[in-house]
């Protein structure tokens, strides 16, 4: 159990830090902005929507499933995450940290069929060139425990930054509240 713990912590951590770079190279440099902008609510280099959605299309890579079910799944999966955490971030934070509503098809302005392309192309580069790599990196995890602690760390400090941000947002929101 220990075991798949520490396997699913590494890839969470990973898909965040992915995440957090693949959204500020298309934040600053895809979008035309001049203005330097970090992606996320958090202040450390991570997004936990990246981290998630990192393990479940590592739960599905692994499964033994005709590969265009696969395809399938990385694809409704995505959308379903990124749906979901816009309209969590919208409903309970006020905050839209994206915007599609000038896409065409698109569901309230947070999924649109463009955007589930885009998922479902990473999803399968994850699938065709990262799985293989960190599935190996993370049997070596497994003979080697010892490095459970520099996980350990790095998920401690995204908590603790996890905490602090839901505070700071909690503040802003109160003093919105309060106008």
């Amino acid at each position: 159990m220990i075991k798949f713990i520490l396997e699913y912590l590494f890839v969470f951590i990973v898909g965040s830090l992915i995440g957090y770079m693949l959204e500020l190279i298309y934040r600053n440099f895809g979008l035309e902005r001049r203005k330097w902008t970090s992606p996320g609510t958090l202040s450390g280099p991570y997004l936990p929507l990246y981290g998630g959605g990192l393990c479940t299309i590592y739960i599905i890579s692994k499964m033994s499933i005709h590969f265009s079910l696969k395809v399938l799944m990385f694809a409704i999966v995505t959308t379903f995450l990124e749906y979901i955490t816009g309209l969590y971030l919208l409903k309970v934070n006020n905050m839209r940290l994206w915007d599609y509503s000038h896409n065409k098809f698109n569901v309230h302005g947070l999924i649109t069929p463009l955007y589930t392309f885009f998922w479902t192309i990473l999803s399968l580069i994850f699938y065709f060139i990262l799985y293989p790599f960190l599935y190996n990196i993370t049997q070596y995890l497994y003979k080697n425990l010892e490095l459970s602690l520099i996980i350990g760390i790095i998920l401690g400090a995204m908590m603790l930054d996890g905490v602090q941000s839901f505070n700071l947002n909690l503040e802003r929101r109160n003093k919105m509240l309060r106008k």
